[in-house]
């Protein structure tokens, strides 16, 4: 019976363990190697993980920073009456059939031409923006961060406000959905 290594395998069985690998891949294995590659994939492990504690950081700082949630409401679509069965955008002045979207610029947003659930006919535009500004507040203040001209929802205004400091929003009237999401309806 041959040796025993600190890792508990003797030195035949790694023998027979390296030529197989080696007839495998082509590659030379032996303790160095192995404790190499062990250290390589360490190395790239940590990297890894302390990457996404950053990222999460990241997103977390940026919500604190006062991103506004995005809402969402449906408004009756315009329609053309030459284009009948399609909602006009006018933010592209084009047509769009049901089911497609398109973006807002230069307002923040986006819409979705949709058929209403109880009549097929009836066309309906869902509108998601970033809702209203929040209050005016001296100790918060427009982010540099705030990128206008990117695409929604990216393009929402974030807020930098001093420690212990929220933002405070307008009270909007929201009807409940099964989907989960804000939506908004005019007073009547």
């Amino acid at each position: 019976m041959g040796k025993r290594g600190f890792s508990g395998i003797n030195a035949t069985g790694a023998r027979a363990f390296s030529f197989r690998f080696r007839k495998a891949t082509g590659l030379a294995l032996n303790c160095r190697s192995i404790h190499q590659l062990t250290m390589k994939l360490l190395a790239c492990v940590i990297v890894t993980a302390v990457a996404l504690v950053f990222a999460l950081e990241d997103k977390k700082a940026e919500e604190a920073a006062g991103r506004p949630k995005t809402y969402k409401r449906l408004i009756p679509a315009d329609v053309l009456r030459d284009f009948p069965g399609m909602c006009f955008a006018s933010t592209r002045c084009a047509t769009i059939e049901p089911g497609n979207t398109w973006d807002l610029s230069p307002f923040c947003g986006r819409s979705t031409c949709v058929t209403a659930e109880n009549d097929p006919t009836q066309l309906l535009e869902l509108v998601e923006d970033c809702g209203p500004l929040p209050k005016s507040n001296p100790k918060c203040k427009l982010s540099e961060k705030t990128n206008k001209t990117a695409s929604f929802p990216d393009c929402c205004p974030t807020f930098e406000c001093e420690d212990g400091v929220t933002l405070e929003y307008p009270e909007i009237p929201v009807i409940a959905t099964a989907t989960d999401t804000t939506t908004t309806s005019p007073k009547p």
